[in-house]
């Protein structure tokens, strides 16, 4: 019925006049024909106010009743003088009628609570997220919510009009009527269950059924409460087949085998026919497995099995194989089977699997893809594939190709481990590995070497045992933890107790039983001792340099003194200091040559010769000459029965090959004594050849180090105590090699030394 607090003020109010007027007329009409209480008429009249308009229209209808009661119910009529018997009548009337009007405010009160209550209610069964379903003892609807209609696939007028029997499966009947029939016994169940939707698809869901009773405790109907469980039951299905899945991958290390066991879980958990389909290494494309959900496919997935893609024909799996991104068809037509066939026999085969939607998911791992793994349904278990089940699909996908890619990579490492083993044990540079804990974990037959112990000798032993500082120390201990890495040089203590210099790179490296350190070792002895010599040679260097350095600048501050005193020079002091410089300053370009040259051999690049005639008689005289003057304890003779002996030569750098000659024999004869230096020609078929010899008297050289003396940094044993740098007579025999001709070495330690240089004798153009 309608509210009255819908209905127009002016309808309320106007009911409350209109009913005391006709009270009033009714008592004038009637009072004097039937013998009726006079206040009747206006009970009734507020009685029908309250009911139709509620309190103020009640308070109104009682007010205008009083009115109509003076003028018209009381005696005399139309008249205002009322006796103590009616003002107590007038008394009663009021007081039942605001008895009335309370009445009538107290039922409004009441039934807006209970609408109020009833809208509250189907408010919350309208948006509730279960379905409600109200059902009779006949299981007749008697009242289902929008949710529940939505779980349907339907109206609620559709569920409205029909039963529960109308979306259930037809196998499923029997199951619904025990439910009901529990709950009409007076029993409430929790269980779940399976409706067949509208489109005909099924929706799971997890039922809490009750009975309902009347007010006699009768049980009328039942009522149901029901949440859509289809996703997490979906959920639960897709876990545990990717739970058997990563079982089945971790099981074996045949990838083949195990694919082919992956695809027969998808097969019907997910999928109506599973195929999966490889790219080897080269690039071909092979079909490793195929699964189906009906028996009698058989020979059809054998047939099947022969024909996998090919890269001419741009098919969807192709697409997705080069691609790498999944595909999900949701509906197969005609025109796609022609697009894709590859050939007839294909085409053929395709139409007979009768896929309704297929998902083409990429086996992608380790940065690359393997293959891809093909999913199809058919008209026989009437689904379609969604982005819930690609998501599945993609998941599994990614978990077999992380197989493939595991067992390629045990094969692989198999492979690389005779490879690294071979290069552990072959290459030449020391090998050490320890781990967090500073135990030594393994080395190689070079870093055993170097340390003089045995492998087993430094196996499970600390590495502190051979390693002196370095990142077994201090903060250097701390960067390598820190860092992963450390670059640097110690020392290795080796088993008879000397120390070899050693630099290493050491770098973290993460095993499956926890990480190590990786150091590779080099022994820096030659390269210390090279050091060594560089120094000392710049040292040499400078004070070469300083000799000279010094006659030029005492013979040119001499001269100058003696002009500022006015002094005019005699010529031959003039040309005796003019002489010195100019032998000291020739002397210090020849070093700078010299350390030039030097310079280009370390850089790898070679020496231009800048050949003109040259008289090696001529050379060997004036070299003597400059030599002669600083050998205090020295005689330098020359020995020749040649006037000159011209030839096409560098001659400053044959200047410089007998200076170093000569120098050493002064340096190495520290008790003085005679050198000779020779100058002959040999005649040959093939050419003359100018000889040129040094022979000292000096402390000779040692055999073993014969060889070693043209080196570069290199000297010989029982020279340490002289200065030196050991690149004179390196320098020399390479100047000489380039002229063509070849320098050599014959000696007796403590009686000395004679150096032999024999260089063709050649003209301009030769």
């Amino acid at each position: 019925m309608e509210e009255r607090s819908e209905r127009a003020t002016w309808q309320r109010y106007g009911v409350a006049i209109a009913l005391v007027l006709l009270a009033s007329l009714l008592t004038l009409v009637l009072s004097p024909r039937l013998t009726i209480p006079p206040f009747a008429p206006f009970y009734g009249a507020v009685a029908l106010t309250a009911w139709y308009g509620g309190l103020g229209p009640a308070l109104l209808a009682t007010a205008l009743s009083l009115l109509g009661i003076s003028l018209f119910a009381l005696e005399p009529i139309r008249g205002w003088s009322t006796s103590p018997d009616d003002l107590i009548r007038l008394f009663s009337f009021l007081a039942v009628s605001a008895l009335l009007a309370g009445l009538s405010a107290s039922r409004d009160r009441a039934e807006h609570a209970l609408r109020a209550s009833e809208r509250r209610f189907r408010t919350m069964l309208e948006t509730a997220n279960e379905g409600v379903w109200l059902i009779d003892r006949e299981a007749r609807t008697q009242y289902a919510n929008d949710r529940m209609a939505a779980l349907l696939g339907t109206t609620p007028e559709r569920v409205m009009a029909g039963s529960v029997a109308d979306f259930v499966h037809a196998e499923d009947v029997a199951l619904l009527r025990e439910r009901v029939g529990n709950n009409l016994a007076g029993r409430a169940e929790e269980f779940d269950f399976r409706f067949r939707r509208a489109d005909g698809g099924e929706v799971l869901v997890r039922a809490g059924t009750s009975p309902v009773r009347d007010g006699s405790g009768r049980v009328m109907g039942a009522l149901g409460l029901f949440t859509d469980i289809t996703a997490r039951r979906q959920a639960e299905n897709a876990l545990r087949l990717l739970s058997e899945a990563g079982s089945a991958l971790a099981t074996s290390l045949d990838y083949e085998e195990t694919v082919q066991w992956v695809a027969w879980l998808a097969v019907p958990a997910l999928a109506d026919w599973c195929v999966v389909d490889l790219r080897d290494q080269d690039g071909a494309i092979r079909r490793v497995a195929i699964a189906y959900a009906d028996p009698e496919h058989a020979d059809l997935a054998a047939r099947a099995m022969h024909v996998p893609p090919s890269a001419a024909v741009a098919g969807p799996v192709m697409q997705v194989m080069q691609s790498g991104i999944a595909r999900l068809i949701e509906t197969i037509d005609e025109g796609m089977y022609a697009g894709a066939a590859q050939s007839a026999e294909h085409g053929a085969i395709m139409r007979a699997i009768g896929a309704t939607s297929v998902i083409i998911a990429p086996l992608p791992a380790g940065g690359k893809i393997h293959g891809t793994m093909s999913l199809m349904t058919t008209a026989s278990s009437n689904r379609r594939f969604d982005q819930d089940d690609l998501a599945i699909a993609m998941q599994l996908a990614s978990r077999a190709a992380m197989a493939i890619e595991s067992a390629r990579r045990l094969r692989d490492a198999q492979t690389a481990e005779v490879r690294y083993r071979g290069l552990f044990e072959g290459t030449k540079d020391g090998i050490i590995v320890f781990g967090p804990d500073g135990q030594c974990v393994d080395v190689n037959p070079a870093m055993a070497g170097m340390a003089g112990y045995s492998r087993t000798e430094l196996v499970g032993f600390p590495a502190s045992l051979v390693a002196c500082g370095g990142p077994w120390s201090g903060e250097d201990d701390d960067l390598l933890r820190r860092d992963g890495q450390w670059r640097g040089d110690f020392e290795l203590r080796h088993k008879d107790g000397s120390l070899v210099p050693v630099e290493s790179s050491i770098t973290t490296v993460q095993l499956p039983t926890g990480p190590v350190y990786v150091g590779v070792l080099r022994d820096i002895s030659e390269r210390k001792r090279f050091e060594q010599l560089q120094e000392e040679f710049l040292s040499s260097l400078a004070h070469d340099l300083k000799n000279p350095l010094t006659t030029v600048l005492g013979q040119t501050q001499l001269l100058m003194r003696r002009i500022g005193r006015g002094e005019s020079p005699e010529p031959a002091r003039l040309e005796s200091a003019l002489e010195g410089i100019d032998t000291a300053a020739r002397r210090m370009a020849r070093l700078l040559d010299e350390m030039t040259d030097i310079t280009r051999l370390r850089a790898g690049q070679e020496i231009d010769l800048h050949r003109a005639e040259t008289d090696l008689v001529a050379l060997a005289r004036w070299t003597i000459e400059e030599h002669d003057r600083n050998a205090v304890r020295h005689a330098i003779r020359l020995v020749s029965d040649l006037d000159e002996l011209r030839g096409y030569w560098d001659g400053p750098r044959l200047e410089r090959v007998l200076g170093n000659l000569l120098g050493n024999a002064i340096k190495y004869s520290p008790r003085g004594g005679e050198i000779t230096v020779c100058i002959a020609r040999e005649d040959h078929d093939e050419g003359d050849t100018a000889v040129l010899s040094v022979e000292d008297r000096g402390v000779g050289i040692p055999s073993g180090d014969r060889a070693l003396i043209f080196e570069r940094f290199r000297r010989a044993a029982n020279v340490t105590r002289f200065a030196g740098s050991g690149i004179g007579l390196a320098g020399a025999k390479r100047i000489v090699e380039l002229h063509g001709g070849t320098i050599a070495v014959t000696s007796t330690e403590n009686q000395g030394s004679t150096f032999t240089v024999r260089i063709p004798v050649t003209r301009k153009g030769q």
